[in-house]
């Protein structure tokens, strides 16, 4: 008890009397969810110019989730009859997600116009349990045997290259620079991951962006205070991804999203706007964007920012039937829109978007999707 108490003590002191320039290298990141919250802290370390992050987050949230499958595994376009199109396939989940983990820097430059080098290796769990299991959800209504019907306990490990020289202007917000990642994660089922559910694969995906100034006019002076408020910025991005997952058990959480260095993205469903989230879950999938913003006179302060948002998003999947159902899961996916933007505070981009489904319906049988919200840019 006495050595407790010492160490205790011990700890204290240090974190009072400890220099500065040793608590500098501490970082904590706060992230919000819509219904929910998480923080990932970070402590660099070794060599100044090239130097390991050690990282641990987590995070607790309550969210919707989507499975676009009839009962027998075929994809779900609004039949078979008795299934409430708007409600049928989406489900909620009480959701907890860890993860712990080294970042290397391997190329760091004072210029900011040369671009860094960076390996990871990551461990990343998550748990979910699903509600609603009293309600006609195509999830529960399955009969097939998929494994996450009642939840799920899944750890992976992730490692991968992420590279880039992403830059902003401190006046318009406009981008300017590439960046990505090239990310393998694996999920043994030894894992501890035929606990609740069954998951037994590997996948590989990558993602890559990219932006180009195409014009921005002189700053206005602000007649208050002086400060530099943006007059009009245009400029073009482009996004691409690629995901591909094998393995004897692949879980839906990997079908349905496109994995990252530390978060996954919407797979077709959601990287295609104006498509469901969750929708066209596949062991491959591609995905592209182009888009042209413009960032409008500031309001008032100069971190306040409204903008319009002008887009074309094309993607393909191939599914490998795990479900051996005799439905064709190859196929593509086209969507258009726009929207108005807002930046506020250097904190935060809400997105308004009207949506337009290119290539198949939507399960309700609409075409057009007049409002919807991105928060953040799509990339």
């Amino acid at each position: 008890m006495k050595r407790r108490i010492v160490r205790i003590t011990a700890l204290i002191v240090f974190g009072i009397c400890a220099p500065a320039s040793i608590l500098a290298e501490v970082s904590v990141d706060p992230f919000p969810l819509i219904w929910g919250a998480g923080a990932q802290v970070g402590y660099q370390f070794g060599d100044d110019r090239l130097p390991t992050t050690a990282e641990v987050g987590a995070a607790a949230a309550i969210s919707t989730s989507a499975y676009f499958r009839t009962p027998d595994g075929a994809l779900y376009s609004g039949d078979p009859e008795g299934f409430d199109p708007g409600q049928a396939p989406y489900f909620s989940r009480r959701m907890i997600w860890w993860n712990t983990g080294l970042r290397q820097s391997v190329i760091v430059s004072e210029n900011p116009d040369n671009p860094f080098l960076e390996i990871f290796l990551r461990y990343v769990g998550i748990r979910e349990w699903h509600v609603d299991h009293d309600e006609p959800r195509l999830l529960f209504e399955s009969e097939i045997p998929l494994a996450e019907r009642d939840g799920q306990w899944l750890n992976t490990v992730r490692f991968g290259v992420e590279i880039g020289n992403m830059l902003r202007s401190e006046i318009s917000g406009a981008r300017r620079g590439w960046g990505g990642h090239v990310t393998l994660e694996w999920g043994p089922g030894f894992l501890a991951n035929r606990v609740v559910g069954e998951a037994d694969f590997a996948r590989v995906g990558t993602q890559l962006r990219g932006f180009v100034p195409l014009y921005e006019a002189l700053p206005r002076m602000s007649k208050e205070n002086g400060e530099k408020l943006n007059r009009f910025a245009l400029y073009g991005g482009a996004y691409a991804a690629a995901d591909y997952a094998w393995g004897e058990r692949v879980p839906l959480s990997a079908r349905r999203s496109v994995v990252g260095p530390l978060f996954d993205r919407h797979g077709l469903g959601g990287s295609i706007r104006g498509y469901e989230a969750g929708r066209y879950d596949a062991r491959f999938k591609l995905a592209g964007s182009v888009e042209l913003r413009a960032i409008l006179p500031a309001i008032a302060r100069p971190d306040v920012l409204p903008g319009l948002v002008a887009y074309f998003d094309a993607g393909a999947y191939r599914g490998f039937d795990d479900y051996e159902s005799g439905a064709d899961l190859s196929g593509t996916a086209y969507g258009a829109g726009g929207g108005i933007s807002i930046s506020l505070f250097d904190a935060a981009t809400l997105v308004f978007y009207t949506q337009a489904a290119l290539d198949e319906p939507l399960a309700t049988g609409d075409r057009i999707t007049p409002f919807a919200i991105g928060f953040g840019y799509h990339f």
